[in-house]
C-alpha cells in the first residue's frame, strides 16, 4: 500500500497525463469503470499484453464498458489508451529511478551526464505532451494582439522572465519585466484589457506574485500562469494555466530541478505568438539590422 501511495503521489504531480487523469476522475466513475481503473493501476506491467476483451473479463465488465472508459480518459480507442498508459508509466518510473540513483560523482562523469540527460528529457516530454493545444492557440492569439505583455517572476524563475521579455520585444511587443517587486506592481497597474501578464511560479503561492496578479486582474488584463501547481492561488486567478512537470526532486539535490520545462512552455507560446502576429518577421528583420550593423559598439 505504501508503494502504491508513493506512485500515485508521483503520478498526480505530472500534468495532464493519462495516469493522472485516471487518478483524478476515479471518484466520479461508475462501478465498472472504477474496477478497470483499479486493475490497471495495480497491474501496470500487464497492460502491454492485455487485449480489450481480456481486460473486460478480468474486471468483470463488458468490452463496450472498456471502450467507454478509454473515451472518458480522452483516448479514441483501447489501443491508443494502451500506448498512452505505457508511455507515461515508463516515464514516471524513469524519473523515479533517476531520483533514487543519482550517480553524481567525479568518478562517474558519464553516468552523471546520462542521469541529467534522462531527467531533462523526461521533464520536457511530459510537460510539452501535457499542454492543451486549444489553450495554447487562444493564449497566443491574445498575446499577438497585446499592447503590453508583462513577465513576472521571483527567485530562480527571474531568468525565465528576462529571457521571455527579450524574445517578445524582438517581435515588436512591449514586454517589461523586473526583479523589483515595486516595478512589477507599477507596470501591472498600467495594463488594461488589451494586455497580458505572464507569471512564472513553480509553486503558485508567491505572495509577491499574487499581489502583481491581482493588480493586473483588477485592470482587466489577461493572466497567463506557468506553474507546477494547478490548484494554487495564482493558477486559480489566471485565465490560462500551463503546467510544468514536477518530479518531486529537491532543487538543491545534486541533479537539481530544472527550469527547462517552463522555458519550453514560454518558447512554445512565443513561436505561436510570432506566427499569429502579422508583422513579426518585419520586426525580427529590423532587430537584426541594428544588431548586425557595422557600427562600433563600446
Amino acid at each position: 500500500m505504501a508503494q502504491k501511495a508513493v506512485y500515485e503521489e508521483s503520478a498526480s504531480n505530472v500534468p495532464d497525463n493519462l495516469i493522472a487523469r485516471i487518478l483524478a476522475t476515479k471518484d466520479s466513475m461508475s462501478e465498472g469503470e472504477r474496477r478497470i481503473a483499479d486493475y490497471l493501476l495495480a497491474h501496470q506491467a500487464n497492460v502491454s499484453s492485455l487485449s480489450q476483451s481480456e481486460l473486460a473479463r478480468l474486471c468483470q465488465v463488458s468490452a463496450p464498458t472498456v471502450s467507454r472508459f478509454c473515451r472518458k480518459m480522452g483516448e479514441n480507442s483501447y489501443r491508443s489508451f494502451q500506448l498512452s498508459f505505457l508511455r507515461v508509466q515508463q516515464t514516471l518510473h524513469r524519473l523515479s529511478a533517476i531520483e533514487e540513483d543519482q550517480p553524481v560523482s567525479l568518478d562517474h562523469v558519464g553516468e552523471t551526464v546520462e542521469a541529467i540527460l534522462d531527467n531533462r528529457i523526461a521533464s520536457l516530454t511530459l510537460t510539452l505532451q501535457g499542454l492543451d493545444q486549444d489553450k495554447l492557440k487562444a493564449a497566443a492569439q491574445i498575446m499577438a494582439k497585446a499592447r503590453i505583455v508583462e513577465f513576472a517572476a521571483v527567485g530562480r524563475s527571474i531568468p525565465s522572465a528576462q529571457y521571455a521579455s527579450y524574445y517578445y520585444e524582438r517581435i515588436g511587443i512591449s514586454a517589461p519585466t523586473s526583479s523589483y517587486y515595486e516595478k512589477l506592481i507599477s507596470c501591472a497597474l498600467t495594463l488594461d484589457s488589451r494586455d497580458v501578464l505572464v507569471i512564472f511560479s513553480r509553486s503558485g503561492w508567491s505572495g509577491t506574485l499574487q499581489q502583481v496578479a491581482h493588480a493586473a486582474h483588477d485592470e482587466g488584463a489577461t493572466l497567463v500562469c506557468i506553474t507546477g501547481n494547478a490548484t494554487s492561488p495564482l493558477a486559480q486567478l489566471s485565465d490560462f494555466v500551463f503546467l510544468v512537470t514536477s518530479n518531486n526532486m529537491d532543487q538543491d539535490s545534486l541533479i537539481g530541478n530544472t527550469s527547462m520545462a517552463e522555458l519550453a512552455i514560454m518558447e512554445t507560446l512565443y513561436a505561436l505568438t510570432a506566427a499569429a502576429k502579422p508583422d513579426s518577421q518585419d520586426c525580427l528583420a529590423e532587430f537584426s539590422r541594428y544588431i548586425f550593423s557595422k557600427v562600433d559598439i563600446p
